[in-house]
Order: C-alpha cells, then sequence, then structure tokens
C-alpha cells in the first residue's frame, strides 16, 4: 500500500526533475510558460488524489459567483463546461481544493497570488456545513482552544478561545488553498521576509481600515521552491493557544514540500470520504518547522481586530531546524491516571464541589484542586466546562512504560502504532 511517505518522496523527485525539464524549454511567452507549470501542478495532484472518488483536477476555471479565474482546482463530480473550451464553473460546495501556480515567486508574485485567493472566503459565506466539516470543526477547536463544541455552543469561550472558534468554524467550510511556486526565494529566510513585509504594508490601523487580512484569508499552505508556509488551522497542523491568547498561526518549513502538501490534502479527503487512516503511515513523526507569526484578537478603545507578532529567525536557525522528532504520547501521573479512570465509569466529573477529589490531588501533591485542574487540560486530554472536567478525546487510551504512564487520542491509531513499535502493552480508557 502507498502511503504518505512513499509517495511524497516520489512526487517530490518527480517535480524536481520536471523543474529542470521545464526550466530548460526555450520557451519566452508567458501565457505558455504559465501552462506548462500549471499542467505540472494538475498531474503531480492527479497522482495524489485516490481512485473510487469522483474528483477531478481541473486548471483555468472558475467558482461560481467568483469572477476570478483560478489555475488549478480539485473538485467533486461535474461541471459546467464553458462553450469552446476547456474550462468549467463550479458551485462553491464541489470545489474542495485551490491552487494558484507560478514558475517563479518573489515578492510581487507572493502578493498576486495571495490577492487571488484572498477572498475566496466571501464565496463561502453562505455554503451550508456538511456532517464532515463540523468534525474537523470540532477537532480543530479541541487542538487549538482545548475546548469541546458544547463551550463552543454555549459561549462560554474567552475573547481569544471565542475569535479563533470562529475562525476555524468559517476555515472548516472552505476549499484548501496553496500558492505553489515551483522556483523562487533561494531561502526560507528571505521568503519569511518578504511576507511579513507585505502584510507590514496592509496593516490597518486607526485612520485606515485595511480589509482582507484576517485569518480566513490567508492560503493553507505557500509552497516556494523548497521552502513552506503552514497555517496552524489544525486542518491538520496544530499550535495551541498559549496561556496570554496567542496562536502560532503560521510556520515554516524547509523539510519535504510535498508532504506537507500530501498530508494537508488528504486529511481533507479523509474526513470527507472516510478514508482509512492507513493512508498516513505510522504518522510517528513530528516534522520540522519553525514558528514563524502568531496572531491574538484585540479590543482597544472602540476597535477591534487582529494583532501580528513576527517571530523572527536567523538564516542559521532556520536551517539547523531540520531534525524530525519522534511523536510521544503524552505523560501522565498517578492522579491523571486515576481521574481518567473514574471519568470511564461516570463521563464528565464535577471537579469544584468533590470534596473528595480535592483531598485526593493534594495528597497527591498538587498545591490545589485548580492547580490540578489547570495541568491537567494542559494535557489536551480532557477540558474544563464550568465545574466540569470533559473529555477532549474521542478514544482515550493509556499505556504502561516501566513505572511511567502515557496517554493518547487513538482514534488515528497513532498511539496503537508507536504501542506496537516500542513492543508496549495498552490499556483503554474511554
Amino acid at each position: 500500500m502507498i502511503t504518505i511517505d512513499s509517495l511524497s518522496d516520489l512526487l517530490g523527485a518527480f517535480v524536481d526533475s520536471q523543474n529542470k525539464v521545464l526550466d530548460a524549454m526555450d520557451i519566452k511567452h508567458p501565457t505558455t510558460i504559465g501552462s506548462m507549470y500549471e499542467g505540472l501542478s494538475r498531474d503531480v495532484l492527479q497522482s495524489a488524489i485516490f481512485k473510487g472518488i469522483d474528483l477531478r483536477v481541473i486548471t483555468n476555471s472558475f467558482i461560481k459567483g467568483c469572477d476570478r479565474e483560478f489555475d488549478v482546482m480539485i473538485v467533486e463530480g461535474d461541471g459546467e463546461e464553458i462553450p469552446y473550451t476547456n474550462r468549467f464553473k463550479y458551485p462553491a460546495n464541489q470545489v474542495l481544493v485551490v491552487v494558484q501556480v507560478k514558475k517563479t515567486l518573489y515578492g510581487n508574485d507572493l502578493k498576486d497570488s495571495f490577492a487571488n485567493l484572498q477572498f475566496i472566503v466571501d464565496q463561502y459565506e453562505n455554503v451550508k456545513p456538511e456532517p464532515w466539516m463540523n468534525k474537523l470543526f470540532v477537532d480543530s477547536l479541541r487542538g487549538i482552544c482545548g475546548k469541546t463544541p458544547e463551550s463552543y455552543v454555549k459561549n462560554e469561550l474567552s475573547l481569544y478561545e471565542d475569535t479563533v472558534s470562529q475562525s476555524l468554524r468559517s476555515e472548516s467550510r472552505l476549499p484548501l488553498r496553496i500558492v505553489w511556486g515551483h522556483n523562487g526565494f533561494v531561502s526560507e529566510h528571505a521568503l519569511r521576509e518578504s511576507f511579513v513585509k507585505f502584510l507590514s504594508e496592509n496593516m490597518s490601523t486607526a485612520d485606515k481600515q485595511i480589509k482582507g487580512f484576517g485569518p480566513n484569508n490567508f492560503p493553507n499552505l505557500i509552497i516556494c521552491n523548497d521552502y513552506t508556509i503552514i497555517k496552524m488551522d489544525g486542518m491538520p497542523f496544530v499550535a495551541p493557544l498559549d496561556n496570554d491568547g496567542w496562536w502560532t498561526f503560521l510556520a515554516t518549513t524547509h523539510y519535504n514540500k510535498m508532504l506537507f502538501l500530501l498530508e494537508s490534502l488528504w486529511t481533507r479527503l479523509s474526513y470527507k470520504y472516510s478514508l482509512s487512516q492507513d493512508i498516513f503511515g505510522e504518522d510517528l513523526q513530528k516534522e520540522p518547522a519553525t514558528v514563524f507569526l502568531r496572531l491574538r484578537y484585540k479590543r482597544e478603545e472602540g476597535a477591534e481586530g487582529w494583532e501580528f507578532d513576527y517571530w523572527p529567525a536567523t538564516d542559521k536557525q532556520l536551517n539547523d531546524n531540520y531534525e524530525v522528532e519522534e511523536w510521544m504520547p503524552v505523560e501522565i501521573d498517578k492522579a491523571q491516571l486515576s481521574v481518567l479512570r473514574v471519568m470511564e465509569k461516570r463521563g464528565a466529573i464535577n471537579w469544584a464541589d468533590d470534596q473528595e477529589l480535592h483531598d485526593f490531588v493534594i495528597r497527591e501533591g498538587y498545591a490545589s484542586i485548580e492547580d490540578f485542574v489547570n495541568i491537567f487540560c494542559d494535557t489536551r486530554l480532557v477540558c474544563c466546562e464550568g465545574k466540569y472536567l470533559k473529555y477532549l478525546t474521542d478514544e482515550c487510551v493509556c499505556v504502561c512504560c516501566g513505572d511511567k504512564w502515557y496517554a493518547a487520542d487513538n482514534k488515528d491509531n497513532r498511539l496503537r502504532n508507536w504501542v506496537l513499535k516500542h513492543g508496549l502493552k495498552k490499556r483503554g480508557i474511554q
């Protein structure tokens, strides 16, 4: 069976070899050059979708209601063919992926590509969310905000959690949006600096409001040469909110661009078509990426909006961040293990009014029940909703390794694979 690792290596080698072929062509006509690289991108995406699903990869086509032409799209089912052309119009709810392709991506090309994808969000305001989109939203909300959908529905979120959750809700309905420059910036650092410069020129002030730079206006991936900017929206790449409400919104990497493209695409397809998680292989590696931009919602003196925080990194820091780490489940202590066992039987626990639980966690070395709850919620296994501790997982599994205990959500079989790799025994909870 072809897995994400093997296919990403094959497609990466294919793209590199074909880029050399196209670069060597003595073609000066801009439209023909664009068609060559759009065709290469189309063929790569065609190789990345699964047989038996009614998906098509089309070029130079349109989303109904939008005047912009998009270079490459992955669509579902039949669309409206534009007479005497090989182009189509598709309703928004049938468009799964939109790609803007550039032979060479530098500053002005980056701005143009961003602008071309920037307002796709407007075409999806009235799209009715499908069940798989709701599941995608719920999982991203858990990973980034550490909250359940009940907190969202009951308006029990902080300002920071609420604004991020609204963005995630919209994001789950949007197609995957990719900017793909086959050549361009010669370093990860140069790509970061150019993008930050572009954003800094388009930041709103008290006197001037500039639309189109909220989280949903950003592409999910910007690929340039061997470098990738990744949106950490939990679909699938996750960066939790910190205690001050900052969200690591974008990260960059120079590691295997095709792996990030496939993981983004296949995650959407796996939710929509209930594909086996085996397509992701063991999924026991954490690919290297460096924090790029953080954001946080801010209200001040009658104004509100997103504030950005650029995370600077030198060439050396970026180049040195190339090591793949092994994924690990979270380590839990005996008190957390005991509470998980109780939750397995009872479900949610009223931590605020349970004096027996208060006394137990103090005996186990915690300063207070609040201290225990805060630390336990940081594991992302559980969350606090008012007086109650609730599961954040679909399938919480605990594993004993020597004298230590670990736990994780095994819905994607990642913990199972980790257990098999290390020859351990697992004990299921929930």
